[in-house]
């Protein structure tokens, strides 16, 4: 794999830090992860069509009770909260 170097401001820098899903999460990984989410707008920032339905089914679910707590799925594998 090819390296590069970028030039962030130290704002930038500590708002990618917040974003990391673990602290040891590479900056690759995670903006790949920025850029497959960005993917949920349209160029003007707004949703998209499939996001917004995306949304619906989502909270359609959740209605239905068709979901589990963040703490049940932590307590499941066992993965402590920051």
């Amino acid at each position: 794999m090819a390296y590069s170097t970028i030039s962030v401001s130290p704002g930038i820098k500590k708002r990618l830090e917040s974003q990391k899903i673990y602290h040891r999460e590479t900056y690759d990984d995670l903006l790949g992860r920025l850029l497959d989410n960005a993917k949920w707008a349209d160029d003007e920032g707004e949703f998209t069509e499939q996001t917004k339905e995306d949304i619906k089914k989502g909270l359609a679910e959740i209605k239905a009770g068709k979901t589990v707590s963040l703490d049940y799925v932590l307590a499941k594998n066992n993965i402590k909260r920051r």
